[in-house]
This record gives structure tokens, sequence and C-alpha cells, in this order.
């Protein structure tokens, strides 16, 4: 046993060290404080940076923006290369729950911690909100140009321990609050895809040509590479594909029941893992289909709107698709956050595949 400093928390100001480095007592593990020394250490830039590739070809987002979206992407690329090489108990339970009561792994906040210090050390985020701690974080930002980041650091971390795909959430915004927002005051979003492979896509306001920008992360974080794929766009009403969460709501839901059974009399391929990420990011892959996640009395709504549902909305109305709400009609760009918790139901996908949904789910007394 060793005593070691939580560098993290230590600039996040925290009374209370709630990363995994230090146990109640003071105490840390040897592997976790060779953790915190890998977040010290991890802050180099990669070869291929997408800060310097999006200044030079996409100069209308703005050299803030670019800014954080380079330091979001080293970030997402550190938790990738854990996901892949880390060391034993990174998918064990942390032994407490977020602020929402959700329970934490010791990944979750180390992911969390990653990425509280890239947003710091851009120097123009002002304000920051993790998923994992549910408040607005005051991180020293310039406050002449102030922005700020929602994120969550590691969206389906429930399904780690199986081996599920897992990925990171980011929306940007311009200002100093995130209490009062829409997605019309988003400047940019984006999230990563921690598979077989760790891809990354994002869009901003600005981007000369429309669409989402797509990279895959070529060696160890270290010494790592994004490479550029190409841009998502151009979303097809032909592709046959179903992604059904929150199926529960499908029993006291008729208009989701009779939404099932059309996809499964119509030969939809069903593609659902659980983690909203792989599921979003499929869509947008195969350029067509639908997420759909409505709600009923008995199956609430999950999703939040200002970690999870904006952002993604962002992405995929760049991508060319529509995201509305639970019952497939309000545009999901248009929904203030009143609170950091407000959930939603929300459908994500084609415009055919969308307004379909609007047909069927409105027959339902329980949708919320």
């Amino acid at each position: 046993m060793v005593v070691a400093v939580c560098e993290v928390c230590e600039w996040n100001r925290q009374q209370e060290c709630l990363c995994i480095f230090r146990w109640s007592t003071g105490k840390v593990r040897t592997a976790s404080a060779n953790l915190a020394r890998y977040i010290a250490m991890s802050t180099t830039s990669p070869p291929r940076n997408i800060e310097e590739e999006l200044r030079a070809l996409q100069p209308k987002i703005g050299a803030e923006v670019c800014r954080i979206l380079g330091a979001l992407s080293h970030a997402c690329a550190e938790i990738g290369d854990l996901l892949r090489t880390g060391e034993d108990g990174l998918v064990d339970a942390a032994g407490n729950a977020n602020s929402f009561g959700d329970a934490q792994l010791r990944i979750d906040l180390l992911a969390d911690a990653l990425i509280f210090k890239a947003l710091k050390q851009t120097r123009c985020v002002c304000t920051a909100s993790s998923e994992e701690s549910a408040s607005e974080v005051d991180i020293g930002g310039d406050p002449d140009s102030p922005f700020s980041v929602a994120f969550d650091p590691l969206d389906g971390s429930s399904v780690i321990g199986p081996n599920f795909t897992v990925g990171t959430i980011f929306g940007v915004w311009k200002g100093d609050k995130l209490r009062g927002v829409s997605g019309k005051q988003m400047v940019a979003a984006g999230m990563a895809i921690y598979g077989p492979r760790t891809v990354l896509v994002l869009s901003a306001q600005g981007c000369e040509k429309a669409g989402v920008l797509q990279y895959e992360l070529r060696g160890a974080a270290a010494l790592a590479g994004w490479k550029f794929l190409g841009e998502m766009a151009a979303f097809s009403d032909t592709v046959k594909l179903f992604a059904p969460a929150n199926l529960r709501a499908a029993a006291s839901h008729p208009g989701y029941g009779s939404l099932i059974q059309f996809y499964m009399s119509e030969k939809y391929t069903l593609r659902y893992t659980g983690a909203l990420v792989p599921d979003i990011y499929q869509l947008m892959y195969k350029k067509g289909g639908i997420y759909i996640n409505p709600t009923s009395a008995v199956a609430p709504a999950k999703l939040r709107l200002l970690y999870e549902v904006l952002p993604i909305a962002f992405l995929i109305e760049s991508a060319g698709g529509v995201a509305a709400g639970a019952d497939g009609t309000n545009r999901i760009m248009d929904m203030e956050v009143t609170d950091v918790d407000v959930r939603t139901g929300a459908c994500f996908g084609s415009r055919s595949e969308v307004e379909r949904c609007a047909s069927h789910l409105p027959a339902s007394p329980n949708v919320e």
C-alpha cells in the first residue's frame, strides 16, 4: 500500500476524492497509483492531431472548438487504450453510485477524470458537466470566450463485463452554462466507439461539407494517430434495420407493440446491443434504419437529454437523419435542458422510419 496524491481531484478542487485512485483512508493500491501517473502523463499530443487537422481543413469551425475537439479526441484515445490494455479490476464496481443513483465501475471514474483533465487544459472551457457527477463544474476557462461541455464518459458501462461495445458521448455549447440551453445553441458534438476498433465521429457548426467526420484510432494511445475515414452522410429510406430499446414499454404501449410486429412481418434486421453508442453508430454506418426508445407509465424514460440525447441528435441531423422525441414527433434539437437530469425517449433514424414511429406511437395513452 502506498499513499498517492490525486492530481485530478486537486485541480477540480473537490473536498473529497471521487476518483478511483484513493480509498477513504487516503491509501491506494500500487496498480491504481500507476494509473494516477498514467493520467498525469496523458497530455502529449498524438502524431495525427485532430485539432491541427480541423484547423487546416475546416477553418470555419473556429480555433477554440477545434481545440476542444482535439482535447476530447485525445481523452477518448486513452479511454479506448485503457479498455484494451488496462490493469485488473477496471471493470469492477467502484463501491459507490453517481448522483443519479447508478452504480459506478472503476473505469467510469477513470474515464470521467481523463475527460475533465483534457477539458481543463484547453483553457477555453469554462463549464463542464459529466453524467457521473451531474453538476456544472467551473474548470477555469477564459470567461471572455466561454464554452461549456456536457459528456457521458462511458455510456453502456453496464455491458462492459460481457465485453460489449461501449462509448463516450459529448456535446459542446457556446457560453458558460448548460441549464437552459437547447440543441439550437450547440456548436459541436461527437462520440467515441470502443469495440474491435476505436472509432470517433464528430460534427461541428462551420464544417464546409455536410455530414459527420469519422476517424479510426491507429496504435496505442501514447503514440496513437487518428486516421480520417471520410464523412458519414445521406441517410437512406431503404435500409430495413431496427434497434428497439426499452422493450418493457411494449407490454403496456399498444403503439410500440404494433411497431415491433410491423418490423418483424416486414423482415427488418434486428440489431440492438443495449448500449446507446453502438446502436446509434450502426445507423450512421449503415446509412439508415431506426433506433426507437418509447416510454410508458411502467417503463419511463431513461435517456438523459443533456448528456446523451442532444449530442446524438446533433450527429444524426448532421448525417442527414431525423432525431425526434419518444412519440416520433417533437424535434429533439428544440428541447430545452431545464435541469441536468431531464430524461426523454427518442427516435433516431431515416425520415420515413421516424414518420412511421409518429403514426404508431401516439396511439397509447401511456406515453409520457
